[in-house]
């Protein structure tokens, strides 16, 4: 238990002491990777902008003819109500 203690106190003083030279260290090897990321999310927002472009006609055309179905919907006398052809209701 001890030797756990002061292998702790140890590896603290160490990371305490080489702090700045492990703080460069890190810095100098992730740097490429930060750089690989971003390089990344760039090509993922130009792929992400070429499939929207491509779903846009699809959506608007589905939308308009939903839009004209329904204006030619309300254009439409409105129908009379036949109570025999009502098969919610329930016979008593």
């Amino acid at each position: 238990m001890i030797g756990v203690i002061i292998g702790a106190v140890i590896g603290g003083l160490a990371v305490w002491y080489w702090r700045d030279n492990i703080a460069r260290k890190l810095d100098e090897e992730t740097r490429s990777l930060r750089r690989k990321a971003a390089d990344t999310l760039d090509a993922m927002e130009k792929q992400t902008e070429v499939l929207l472009d491509k779903a846009k006609p699809p959506i608007k055309s589905t939308l308009r003819a939903g839009k004209e179905a329904i204006r030619l919907r309300e254009s439409e006398p409105p129908k009379p109500y036949d109570s025999e052809s009502d098969t919610t209701r329930r016979a008593s």
